[in-house]
Parts: C-alpha cells; sequence; structure tokens
C-alpha cells in the first residue's frame, strides 16, 4: 500500500490523541475527586478551616473554568481545534474566557457553600456576606490579574450583589446559581456568534452539569461545624 495512503489516517489518530491528552489534563483533577470518593473516600481531605476552603474553592473555580470552556472549544471546532490551539489570536481569546469563567464560577461556588453552612454562621445576613466577600477578594489577589484587565474591580462588585442576593433568600443551590457562570461561558467563548448562538442551551447545560458535579466534590469535604467556627471567628 502506498505511504501516502496512510497518511490522512495517521494524522486523524494523530489528532485524536492531541484531544484526549489534552482533555484529560483538563478534566484530570476532577476525575481523581471521583475515585477518590467513590474508591477511597477517607483519603479525601476534610476541610475545617478558612485557609483550607479557600485553597478548594479555588481549585475547583480554575477546574470548572478550564473544562467548561475547553470542552466546549475542542466539541465544536473539532478536527480544527489542534491547528486554532496553535493561532495565538485563539489562545488569546481562550485564556480570557477562562479567566471570565473563573471569576463567574467562583463566585457561584461560594454562593452554594454560603448556603451548606448557614445553620452555622452568624444569623445575621451582612456578616455573612462580609466572611465571603473576603474569601471572594482573597482568591482573586491571590492570582495576577490577566492581561486582557486593569483590575477585578467589576468582578468584586458583582460578587458583593451576588452574595447579597445569596445570603437574602433560602440557601442557593448549584442548579439555583449555575446559569450565571453559564452566560458568562458563553459571552466569552472564542467561537464567533454565529457559530455558537444555537448552542446557546447546551453550553448553559454543560456548565450546569460541571458546577453540579463540583459542588457535590466540595460538598463531601467541608466538616460544617469546625469550618463555620473558623470563617467566624476570621471575621
Amino acid at each position: 500500500m502506498d505511504d501516502r495512503e496512510d497518511r490522512p489516517r495517521a494524522r486523524i489518530v494523530s489528532l485524536l490523541l492531541d484531544n484526549i491528552a489534552d482533555d484529560l489534563r483538563v478534566i484530570g483533577p476532577a476525575f481523581r475527586d471521583l475515585l477518590h470518593r467513590t474508591v477511597s473516600p477517607r483519603r479525601l481531605t476534610p476541610i475545617t478551616d478558612r485557609a483550607a476552603l479557600t485553597a478548594l474553592v479555588d481549585e475547583h473555580a480554575s477546574h470548572l473554568a478550564q473544562s467548561s470552556v475547553y470542552a466546549y472549544c475542542r466539541a465544536r471546532t473539532g478536527f480544527m481545534a489542534p491547528k486554532l490551539f496553535d493561532e495565538a489570536t485563539f489562545v488569546e481569546g481562550l485564556d480570557i474566557a477562562k479567566w471570565e469563567a473563573f471569576a463567574a464560577g467562583l463566585s457561584d461556588l461560594l454562593v452554594v457553600v454560603e448556603g451548606l453552612l448557614r445553620g452555622h454562621l452568624p444569623a445575621d445576613p451582612q456578616a455573612r456576606a462580609d466572611i465571603f466577600q473576603a474569601i471572594y477578594d482573597e482568591i482573586l489577589d491571590a492570582h495576577d490579574v490577566p492581561a486582557h484587565r486593569l483590575d477585578w474591580a467589576d468582578a468584586r462588585e458583582s460578587f458583593a450583589r451576588r452574595i447579597a442576593w445569596g445570603v437574602a433568600g433560602a440557601p442557593r443551590t448549584a442548579n439555583d446559581v449555575a446559569e450565571g457562570m453559564g452566560r458568562v461561558v458563553f459571552e466569552f467563548l472564542p467561537i464567533h456568534e454565529n457559530m455558537r448562538r444555537p448552542d446557546e442551551e447546551m453550553v448553559l447545560n454543560s456548565v450546569r452539569f460541571r458546577m453540579v458535579r463540583t459542588m457535590e466534590d466540595i460538598a463531601v469535604r467541608l466538616q460544617t461545624a469546625p469550618l463555620a467556627a473558623s470563617l467566624a471567628a476570621a471575621d
């Protein structure tokens, strides 16, 4: 057989392997937590204080943002993905989308965590809002401001409104908040609007699914009483 006939097939196999490798890199941390939870749940470190909660939510918001953005872009661009992921403009758009999704996801995760801990936190809604505003600000401060932004001032203000909404009503669930992050992901995806517009509902549902799974990963690790005590003491 002519070697030239094998080249397209080899190229397709190579692209598939590249896609699988990149997807594993993105979903690896979540898959690791899933294995720990189902196979050896005792290996999951319990979250008992503010520092541990801050680190956990930071990590999960990052994974949630990256997986949401990457999964859609790879699915939408198919075999063109490897080429696009080598183009500077597309990579820049990906970076913007990931950071904006991170800020939105972080906001929504903290709103849900507040609801999970509410019975052990101060009764005053503003006191609870202040606790989680401080965590949100601390996490953003721990990262360099991305190149497309001057600062995170608008994100901080947006979270202040989001957490005020969260503490004012019944405890919010992942389903309650997921559309907020989903809208941000959809807005910043580096795919032309004419191409992604028909996929809007799919993107929102995908983010909702990921948000629910992420909150399940977080919730099983929260040691409610000591964690709430640590948060109240740090306020």
